[in-house]
């Protein structure tokens, strides 16, 4: 059997005495690699240049003793087991040295419990080394998950749910099974276990999420981040609890301690090593607010671009613009006016809700809605009876608390209208709401002068079959009323009139006389002078 190597630092005065340990080192089993010291000094560089694996002391020396070796070693920071062995002392001297940390005390003349001395000091210290390994490695690993808890970009809550845990067990052993409905029925247990759950810590990201100043808002309960439907999100989390689940994800709705709902997703995991108890959960939120408002958004765009798509007339796309726009916007009221620019004048096409007692044509920069046309630019406000930002002769119809926005209807660079929509206050159209509107009325303007070319295109086509029909009517006849007849049938036609007549002219008489006609007519017209 190969002996085993042992390092052994002998702070001794005594050759003899020395080699006498070595012997019974040897003796053990041992292959001893020693170095004898007899002053502070030699101990001191020997603790310094080499690495040992125990200490053996006399206790008294001519110019050193053990508790000054002690203290020593203590000094340097080095965990070795240090054996006293010296002659006859007294029993109170052992007892103060081995009060002091040293680990053993033998007598020279009695050396039988050496070598199980030295194997249970080192047996100890390596045990202690494999402790101090386990406590760094555990402080650096809690380190670096306070590292990555205080400065991941994810808001993180470190909570305890084991008075909840102990809740829903009492529960259980009162024969409730079916948690879901007495839930349910018991909505006032969901705040009660709300209560009881202990915020142990929250990260950064967490204060600027739920807008705390510091950790101790947080601290003092979730309850206070709760509003009905979080109190529903939670009643998933019971629910989870119960069933012995460790890992939980959804998307829940939190309040920040400034009273804004924002949207998020959670994940939700009892930490390894707690599932019991479920003393340490870790619980993440996303804030996906902006997400789920573009998502919104996008909805809202496609549903009326659909809605859009589907109109005949360009009255009915007036109608369904106004109509799709206000209940994406939830908005009280709302107006839309067109542009003619052959005589520069904004006229009503439709409108719900309130209304300017003025109407009629307005000239591009005259009230809001001209305005806006004029410059081609939208104009948002909170109330635009008291807004400074707009001259006063703009805003002077628009009774006290209705702001909203007013945006250009346009194609490319070509405003083709505006469109007004109000919300009364205290409710404010949000920048979303108003990026809404804008992406919305962009639509309605392409859906407009699309309308208009159609209709100017069906207009012109009619303009053309009249003229045909007429045309047919004249070279295919030699009836003079006949071919009157079907003029006045296409002018009637083309016109939108309700009567018409054609009189013609007798030079020898100097007069005009009624040929033929359509509708409603009087007697004078039978002739004229």
């Amino acid at each position: 059997m190969t002996p085993k190597h042992l390092r052994i630092l002998l702070v001794e005065d005594s050759e003899d005495d020395a080699e006498l340990l070595l012997h019974e080192v040897t003796r053990g089993g041992y292959e001893a690699e020693f170095k004898r010291v007899e002053t502070a000094a030699d101990m001191e560089a020997a603790l310094r240049d080499q690495a040992w694996d125990l200490i053996i002391s006399d206790y008294s020396l001519p110019q050193f003793n053990a508790p000054d070796a002690l203290s020593i070693l203590q000094a340097s920071g080095h965990d070795l087991p240090f054996i006293i062995v010296s002659g006859t002392i007294g029993e109170d001297t052992a007892v103060s040295a081995l009060k002091s940390g040293a680990n053993d005390f033998l007598i020279k003349d009695s050396l039988a419990r050496l070598i199980p001395a030295i194997e249970r000091e080192l047996k100890d210290a390596q045990t202690r080394r494999e402790r101090r390994h386990a406590a760094e490695v555990l402080r650096q690993s809690e380190d670096r998950f306070r590292t990555l808890f205080e400065n991941t970009p994810v808001s993180i809550w470190e909570e305890d749910f084991s008075a909840v845990k102990a809740e829903l067990d009492n529960l259980k052993h009162q024969g409730i099974h079916d948690l879901d409905a007495y839930l349910t029925d018991h909505p006032e247990l969901i705040s009660k276990c709300l209560s009881l759950v202990k915020v142990i810590d929250v990260n950064q990201m967490a204060l600027n999420l739920f807008a705390a100043k510091s950790k101790s808002e947080l601290l003092q309960g979730p309850e206070r981040t709760s509003s009905p439907q979080t109190l529903t999100s939670f009643k998933q989390e019971l629910l989870a609890i119960a069933a012995g689940k460790h890992k939980l994800e959804m998307d829940v709705v939190v309040k920040t301690l400034a009273g804004q709902i924002r949207q998020t997703t959670m994940n939700w995991a009892v930490v390894p090593g707690h599932e019991e108890s479920y003393s340490r959960v870790l619980i993440s939120f996303v804030d996906i607010t902006e997400l789920k408002q573009h998502e919104n958004e996008l909805t809202a765009i496609a549903s009326v671009s659909e809605a859009l798509r589907s109109v005949k007339t360009l009255e009915e796309t007036f109608r369904r613009l106004l109509k799709e726009t206000m209940d994406v916007l939830r908005a009280d009221a709302g107006s839309i006016w067109l542009y003619d620019p052959s005589i520069d004048l904004i006229t009503l096409a439709g409108h719900q809700g309130w209304i300017s007692d003025r109407t009629g044509p307005l000239k591009r920069g005259q009230e809001i809605p001209g305005l806006v046309v004029q410059r081609g630019k939208a104009i948002v406000s909170r109330e635009f009876h008291s807004d400074p930002n707009i001259e006063e002769q703009h805003r002077a119809l628009i009774p006290p608390g209705i702001g909203g926005a007013c945006v250009p209807l346009h194609v490319g660079d070509t405003v083709v209208g505006s469109m007004f929509i109000n919300v009364r206050l205290p409710r404010e159209l949000t920048s979303d709401e108003a990026r809404v509107l804008n992406a919305l009325a962009e639509i309605g303007g392409s859906t407009i002068h699309r309308m208009r070319l159609l209709e100017k295109s069906i207009r012109q086509v009619d303009r053309l079959s009249s003229l045909r029909t007429i045309d047919l009517a004249i070279s295919g006849s030699f009836d003079l009323r006949l071919s009157l007849n079907t003029v006045l049938e296409q002018m009637l036609s083309q016109l939108g009139v309700d009567a018409a007549a054609v009189l013609l002219l007798r030079p020898a008489m100097n007069r005009l006389e009624f040929a033929v006609g359509q509708g409603f007519r009087t007697r004078t017209i039978s002739s004229t002078s």
